[in-house]
């Protein structure tokens, strides 16, 4: 969490702002974190189950909440607390970026950003969005049980969600928890249960039952942007789970028309296309997601709730394997120069072989001979297996085919200096010094063979 906290640790301030601090075990509380709080917002608020702590209490607001209170009931009692109207809520140990709390969010009460949760999984980047930074305003508060939800009063009031989000990072999903059968029990329960529970029947492969979870959402008028891409995106994933084909191509495309900057619905187009082996069309696809994954690196952030990134070598991996399948050979070496570059050349042998043979197929002479010499790093002239040298032979044979005998000369020479009485680098060494004019050598190395 070192690098999170490093976020916090600026110049930048939000004195505007009151941050509700939702505490669901004080064990999350740390005067460190207060302080750290303390010096970025107008005042902190903390809602903690059990009695306040002995901690400095300046610009600190010390809320005890009963242990079963519903958290919708605390958060709406968080919204007078503190001297500023807008409120930024946060729960255990999840942090803000606070250099993205831009403070021209203040002066447009009706346009509110919504919070972007990253949560950062084992093998992918899950986010979801959820409506955090308000403006408490007559007539406000959040519905739900234990998942606050501003739906209701956002629409009806006329807000707006402003283009760029503000960022939480957090070590889970925040709704992971929720008791689905206990938010269902009130009548102004959140659309987002419904993605919700659509998530956790997709996860536990029922997925006729997780698409009627989505229709709920995607039928509705009453839903937030983010949640909508994520029903529609869901209905695709389970069409495609269940091999409608046609149908998950159809709801994938219509949540890319609604919103093209997102990743899901690629992944979706991807995953149907490489199972028909209609290789075009699933790289298109996976490379337009892989252009979107790096306008998020430079914090453009797809809008839909729910969405997924998969890791970049994985992608780039995907990549030059559908590459190869499609037939771009230059699209296939450039992918795995991209994934060269971000290992920095520390690529596993079976891939550095690939970027040879691309580059000796491209013709390009330069970059054949660096990823020839990276390939048997360590191994020529001295250390070559029986396998090993079998393939330098073969990789050799193809640079004699694209005319490069200097290189070839260069190579058969270093073994057979080292190699004086193996008769096949002799043999070869022999052929590239005629093909490189050097017909003397090539004779008198020829006498001693005879």
């Amino acid at each position: 969490m070192n690098n999170i906290q490093n976020d916090t640790n600026n110049n930048n301030k939000a004195t505007w702002v009151d941050v509700v601090w939702y505490l669901s075990d004080t064990k999350y509380l740390t005067e460190e974190r207060l302080e750290e709080l303390k010096s970025t917002f107008g005042n902190v608020v903390v809602a903690t189950p059990e009695h306040s702590p002995l901690m400095a209490s300046q610009k600190v607001i010390w809320h005890q909440y009963h242990p079963e209170s519903p958290k919708v009931e605390v958060w709406n009692a968080m919204l007078n607390k503190g001297s500023n109207a807008w409120k930024m809520y946060l729960q255990d140990d999840e942090f803000l970026r606070i250099p993205e709390l831009d403070a021209q969010i203040e002066m447009n009460t009706k346009e509110w950003p919504a919070t972007l949760i990253i949560h950062r999984g084992s093998d992918k980047n899950y986010q979801y969005y959820q409506m955090r930074l308000i403006h408490n305003f007559e007539g406000f508060h959040f519905d739900g049980v234990n998942l606050p939800d501003a739906t209701r009063s956002i629409i009806n009031h006329g807000i707006t969600l402003s283009n760029v989000p503000v960022e939480v990072i957090a070590t889970k999903n925040p709704n992971a928890e929720l008791d689905i059968e206990e938010e269902l029990s009130v009548a102004n329960n959140a659309p987002q249960l419904f993605i919700e529970n659509g998530y956790r029947l997709f996860k536990a492969k029922k997925y006729i039952h997780a698409a009627a979870q989505y229709r709920q959402i995607a039928n509705s008028d009453m839903v937030m942007p983010f949640d909508r891409l994520s029903a529609l995106n869901g209905i695709a994933s389970c069409h495609a789970e269940t091999f409608r084909w046609d149908q998950a191509l159809s709801a994938a495309d219509q949540s890319i028309a609604e919103d093209s900057f997102q990743n899901l619905p690629y992944l979706i187009k991807f995953k149907v296309s490489q199972l028909n082996k209609e290789w075009d069309d699933a790289y298109m696809s996976l490379k337009k997601y892989y252009k979107n994954t790096f306008y998020e690196r430079i914090k453009l952030h797809s809008r839909a709730n729910y969405d997924v990134r998969i890791t970049i070598d994985e992608t780039l991996i995907s990549l030059v394997d559908l590459a190869f399948k499609a037939g771009y050979l230059e699209e296939a070496s450039e992918h795995l120069e991209e994934l060269f570059d971000l290992k920095e050349g520390k690529l596993e042998n079976s891939l550095v072989k690939q970027l040879l043979v691309l580059s000796i197929e491209l013709k390009d002479q330069e970059k054949s001979d660096f990823y020839f010499k990276k390939l048997y790093a360590g191994k020529f002239p001295k250390n070559l297996t029986e396998k090993e040298t079998n393939q330098l032979n073969d990789h050799m044979e193809m640079f004699i085919k694209n005319g490069w005998y200097e290189n070839v000369y260069e190579v058969y020479s270093k073994l057979h200096y080292n190699y004086p009485q193996n008769d096949e680098f002799r043999r070869r060494l022999i052929v590239t010094l005629v093909k490189t004019g050097r017909l003397e050598q090539a004779r008198n190395l020829a006498s001693k063979v005879a």
